[in-house]
């Protein structure tokens, strides 16, 4: 367009036209069918009374981000409906709508508020004028024109402009509100139509107007015969919830005609075409015409029939849900409490009024819908799932509870949840408390370095931990498959007697229930290995106190009999203490073992007067015995007590002769002092308690109604199960003598009591008692009512509930069991067991403990009081700290394997060695809550051990300096009878020459078992550190030194694949040469073969030596191996009689062992054992 100036009259014109085009788009606006239509008639008519090149409609998109072209002139094709311009400050649209105000542009090239867009620059646009449509709140777009040259557009332009986006506002408006009521029509005759409400509308003048198709089924009549009926018509019958009949003013339409207000939940009764009565819930509301007169009321009106009988049905029981000692609950579709019992209100802290209408997840917490989704989702249609929740009772109480709720559907669709809670707080304690304590046994059991088996009553093995089957040398899966007198254990008393079944200590228990302690039991192992034990027993008893089984405690005391046997083998005769007496009562004779006992002076007895010497024995049982064995020369044997200085009690043996009296005594303090020790403990395991108590949770609970006058008692399903009970039968009620029947015998007459008294006096009734299930199982029982009298004290009718406790009664006995078993442990066991809690506050420490520590020392409340314990570290001895203890390390979670050995100073000033082997408990989240250390006195053990090391240290002194010395004299010997024959020869007839042969020959075997003496004297001192070798070499190397033995006897020595094992290799090398020259030696005169083996066993390695000689006697299978032992005379086969001897040293200096298997004209077959190296 080209402007042009114009006269007043000109613009005057120009704008009465802009006036009519206005107002003829205003009513094209109203007559309009729809927005595309007007939008295409406005931007063409604004184009052409502006005389604009173009004209647009802009449509803000939702996220106010941009515009879209929705219509207009003067541009592209394809541009209109798709091209699209920023919303931002930099689009002229943009800035419109920012500034909310109309916009004129001169020029849009030296424009400089904002930036032409793209689609202007295309269409070659150079001025234009822009207006919003809608409010600044909620603008519906832009409305603009635009020219080809500058100063296109006037003021008035503008206005007119602003005029048409008015109309175009509120045509926009006018469709948006006429969409909404399209849609709200739409919506409400589609709920009317498919509400699963009955929807009816009745005149002012009462008569039926309309009922959808939910109205007819709830009525069950057609819209026809429904509207021939008035509200008040007697065919409906309506009736209040107590049954009686609604007078007209109590009906709902009355009701809300007369109020003008909504009536709400009105439930009443009303009968169906068929007779049939339903139960109605209404809701109604009053509707006015257009003069805002009454015309009418509608209704919405829901079948609740099913409920109503439901609630009434929850309203006959609640006097028996009051009576529960559950907690009940109703849960309505909303998850709100409906229905409460006192039980469960007490539960929760609430009161009942407090809790219903109250949503679920104020008490369940936010938790409550995932619970519901398990139950849901549960396959289980006799019992849904049981869920434990923690929830606040009060201000600082909190509770646990275990709840198990039922969904129920009505047909309508909405669902009730009627649900069980009970209070299992005390039951979850006692419970830890339980697994606690069983945790703390399993410990006890696993770290305890004596053997503990459980037995059955019929005396099979049923448990063994791991230090038993080490000692069994059996896994735990074969051990429950031996019974307590099995002959595979090959049992053998301390004599090495074997024993029968009734001669164990389970068999004594059994028939005696007293323990037995340190009875010494010999077994085999599978692979022959005899293992001496030291046995405790004590019975278990059940719940009645009969005979359950028994608890052994079983310490291997093989390494003791060894030691004992060594050192008796050793000391000979003199490990008794010996002295003689002649006739007038004076001491002959006194050896060393005697003087260390009884002389208290030191000065010597040998001459003395015995009864002048111990004054006090002058008139005691001593003098008594020996006066008596001289009077009747008959030997004596007797126990007697030595007192100041000596308190020391010996077993005498007395022989008399003629002249005297020979006196054989040893010192038995010791065992007396264990003989008393053992009557005390004997004593504490008599007078000990046997049983803990632990609960669990109760079980199901039953209902029922008893009708005294009739003797008609009605339960419930689970009540009558319980009773072994036919439910139809108790649905319809049986005598109570019927269900007493079912009472367990023992407890029947208890009930019948119990029963009587709430009878007699109206009162409340409770009993717990046992009874006869279904399943002829024997279940616990708790049962609580009350009997209702009539107002002459008649006993009308006695409802109750009942509550099986099986469970709960059987976690008491096995909580009992567990408290039994741990202190029947603590008070067997032979060793310390000592307990303490996460902060190392000692718990419990048994008698073995007090008896090592000198007391009842055992009061620490944490680690840091540990330092009032004296002891330093047995190896260096070094003082121990007091987070150095095994108890300390335990308590930071460190399990004590590998013992810790200590020497201590014990509070009674006894000096002793102990081991302690420690083991943590945890809880279920990893946590330390106890601390178990066991202690072994092995004070005795070491003394043992140092007894022995230096006895043998003595004996190999011995031995080395007698070799020695002797090997001078028996080469003088050997020499001068050599240089005799040769310088005598022939002065010597054929006798002296075979004497002297003779003598030669003997000094020579006597100089062989001198050298083989010092060898053996010096297998422990003069050997090599043990080290991984290749025992093939070692063999290889004694064929080698054999090599002129083998070629002589035409012997073959085969040799299968050797291993590598840890060892000596020169004295390996001994016991090869050993073992292959008695074998070339005791051959059959034939060839003679030796076949070498070798088999893994566990961590050791088992070599065999075979051979095909004469054999050997399994009699004489031990007797091989003594020193200086021989079976055959010197003639028949040469040897010192060591060698055997001499391998037997050398295996067991490598921990190994070593024996024969042969029979006589069968061959032998030697086999030792080495320890296999590292791979």
């Amino acid at each position: 367009m080209d402007p042009s100036p114009s006269s007043p009259e000109t613009e005057r014109g120009h704008c009465v036209r802009q006036q009519r085009v206005l107002a003829d788009l205003g009513d094209r606006a109203l007559e309009s069918d729809g927005l595309d239509d007007l939008f295409r008639d406005v931007t063409r008519t604004v184009a052409e009374t502006l005389d604009a090149d173009s004209c647009k409609l802009l449509e803000l998109s939702s996220d106010e981000s941009r515009f879209r072209l929705r219509a207009g002139v003067g541009w592209d094709d394809g541009h209109v409906g798709n091209a699209t311009v920023p919303a931002d400050h930099d689009s002229q649209a943009g800035y419109t709508l920012a500034a909310s105000e109309p916009v004129i542009v001169e020029d849009l090239r030296t424009e400089d508020r904002f930036e032409g867009p793209e689609l202007l620059r295309e269409h070659d646009i150079v001025s234009g004028i822009s207006v919003v449509i809608g409010t600044k709140a909620k603008p519906w777009g832009v409305l603009g024109a635009h020219a080809t040259t500058v100063g296109a557009f006037t003021d008035g332009d503008l206005l007119f402009l602003r005029g048409v986006a008015n109309v175009l506002a509120s045509a926009i408006e006018r469709d948006r509100a006429e969409r909404r009521r399209n849609v709200e029509r739409t919506l409400k005759e589609g709920i009317v139509e498919t509400s699963p409400i009955g929807i009816t509308i009745v005149g002012i003048d009462g008569e039926m107007r309309f009922a959808n198709d939910r109205a007819e089924e709830i009525f069950g009549r057609s819209k026809e015969q429904i509207d021939e009926l008035r509200f008040d018509d007697p065919e409906w019958d309506e009736i209040g919830v107590d049954g009686e009949p609604l007078e007209r003013e109590e009906l709902p339409f009355p009701r809300i005609v007369d109020a003008e207000e909504p009536l709400y939940d009105q439930v009443s009764g009303v009968l169906r075409s068929d007779g049939e009565r339903i139960w109605i819930s209404v809701n109604g509301a009053p509707l006015y015409d257009a003069r805002g007169e009454l015309d009418g009321v509608v209704f919405a009106i829901e079948d609740v029939t099913e409920r109503f009988h439901r609630d009434r049905e929850l309203e006959r029981y609640e006097t028996a849900v009051e009576t529960a000692q559950d907690g009940i609950y109703v849960l309505d579709d909303e998850r709100r409490f409906e229905l409460v019992n006192d039980s469960f209100a007490e539960l929760t802290g609430f009161s009942r009024e407090e809790l219903r209408g109250r949503e679920a997840t104020d008490v369940f917490g936010k938790d409550f819908d995932a619970v519901e989704a398990e139950i849901r989702a549960a396959t289980d249609d006799d019992r849904s799932p049981m869920f434990e929740e923690t929830i606040q009772a009060g201000t600082d109480e909190f509770r646990t509870i275990e709840s198990r709720f039922t969904i129920l559907t009505g047909e309508d669709g909405r669902e009730k949840r009627v649900g069980v809670a009970r209070d299992v707080t005390e039951r979850n304690r006692l419970e830890e408390q339980l697994r606690a304590e069983r945790d703390l046994k399993n410990e006890i059991l696993a770290t305890s370095p004596v053997g503990i088996t459980l037995l059955d009553a019929d005396g099979m093995n049923v448990y063994a931990n791991d230090r038993a089957e080490e000692l069994f040398g059996r896994p735990l899966e074969e051990v429950q498959d031996y019974v307590h007198g099995d002959d595979r254990w090959n049992l053998v008393d301390e004599d090495g007697e074997p024993l029968s079944g009734e001669e164990l200590p389970f068999s004594t228990v059994r028939e005696t229930g007293e323990p037995v302690y340190d009875e010494v039991l010999g077994i085999d192992q599978p692979d022959g290995t005899r293992v001496w034990l030291s046995a405790h027993c004590a019975p278990l008893t059940d719940a009645d106190g009969e005979f359950d089984g028994a608890v052994y405690a079983l310490r291997d005391i093989t390494e003791r009999r060894r030691l004992e046997s060594e050192l008796e083998e050793m000391f000979g005769r003199i490990t008794d203490a010996f002295y003689a007496l002649d006739e007038d009562w004076r001491f002959t004779h006194v050896n060393g073992r005697a003087e260390e006992l009884i002389d208290f002076t030191g000065e010597g007895l040998v001459g003395e007067h015995i009864w002048e010497t111990f004054e006090w024995a002058a008139d005691s049982k001593l003098r008594k015995e020996y006066e008596q064995a001289m009077e009747t020369q008959g030997s004596t044997s007797f126990e007697f007590y030595y007192p100041e200085p000596l308190e020391t009690w010996f077993e005498i043996n007395a022989y008399p002769s003629e002249t005297g009296l020979s006196v054989y005594f040893h010192d038995v303090t010791e065992r007396k002092e264990m003989e008393t020790e053992l009557r005390e403990r004997e004593q504490v395991l008599r007078d000990a308690k046997e049983r803990l108590e632990a609960a669990t949770e109760a079980g199901t609970v039953g209902t029922w109604e008893w009708n005294l006058p009739e003797d008609e008692f009605v339960t419930g399903p689970a009540f009558a199960k319980t009773f072994g009970v036919d439910p139809a039968d108790a649905r319809e009620g049986i005598s109570a003598e019927r269900l007493l029947s079912s009472v367990y015998e023992a407890d029947r007459e208890h009930v019948r009591a119990k029963i009587k008294n709430a009878v007699d006096s109206c009162g409340e009734y409770e009993a717990e008692y046992r009874v006869w299930d279904a399943d002829e199982e024997l279940r616990w029982v708790i049962a609580r009512g009350h009997v209702e009298c009539d107002e002459e004290g008649n006993p009308q009718t006695f409802p109750g509930a009942l509550t099986d406790i099986t469970e709960r009664k059987q976690a008491e006995l096995e909580a009992e069991q567990q408290r039994t078993q741990l202190e029947t442990l603590f008070d067997v066991l032979p060793v310390g067991v000592i307990v303490a809690d996460a902060d190392g506050a000692i718990l419990r420490a048994n008698d073995t403990a007090r008896e090592i520590w000198g007391g009842d020392v055992f009061d620490d409340e944490s680690v840091a009081e540990y330092e009032k314990y004296d002891a330093v570290w047995a190896d260096s001895g070094d003082p121990v700290e007091p987070g150095e203890w095994t108890i300390s390390k335990v308590v930071r979670g460190d399990a004590v394997v590998d013992p810790d050995i200590y020497e201590i100073t014990s509070f009674d000033g006894s000096q002793r060695i102990i081991m302690e082997h420690g083991m943590p408990v945890r809880d279920e989240q990893g946590d330390v809550t106890r601390a178990v250390v066991v202690l072994t006195d092995i004070t005795e053990r070491r003394e043992y051990q140092r007894r022995l090391e230096e006895s043998n240290e003595r004996l190999e002194q011995f031995a080395y300096a007698a070799s020695h010395d002797l090997q001078e004299p028996l080469r003088m010997v050997s020499s001068y009878l050599q240089l005799l024959e040769s310088r005598y020869a022939d002065e010597l007839d054929d006798d002296a020459v075979e004497f002297i042969d003779y003598a030669v020959d003997g000094a020579e075997r006597m100089k062989e078992m001198i050298d083989g003496l010092l060898e053996y004297s010096r297998v422990d001192t003069g050997g090599e550190p043990l080290e991984p070798l290749a025992l093939e070499d070692v063999f290889a190397d004694a064929c080698r030194d054999l090599e002129v033995r083998i070629e002589e006897a035409n012997a073959e020595i085969r040799a299968e694949s050797l291993p590598r094992v840890e060892g000596d290799g020169n004295q390996l090398r001994q016991v090869f040469q050993n073992l292959i020259s008695n074998a070339i030696e005791y051959s059959d005169g034939e060839s003679t073969r030796v076949d070498i083996s070798a088999e893994r066993a566990g961590d050791e390695w088992v070599i065999a030596v075979e051979d095909e000689g004469i054999g050997i006697d399994p009699d004489d299978a031990e007797r091989v191996f003594g020193l200086f032992e021989r079976l055959h005379a010197v003639d028949d086969h040469a040897g010192s009689g060591i060698g055997l001897a001499l391998c037997e040293r050398i295996v067991e200096r490598h921990d190994g062992e070593i024996w024969v298997e042969s029979e006589p004209g069968e061959g032998s077959t030697f086999y030792f054992t080495l320890p296999a190296a590292d791979e």
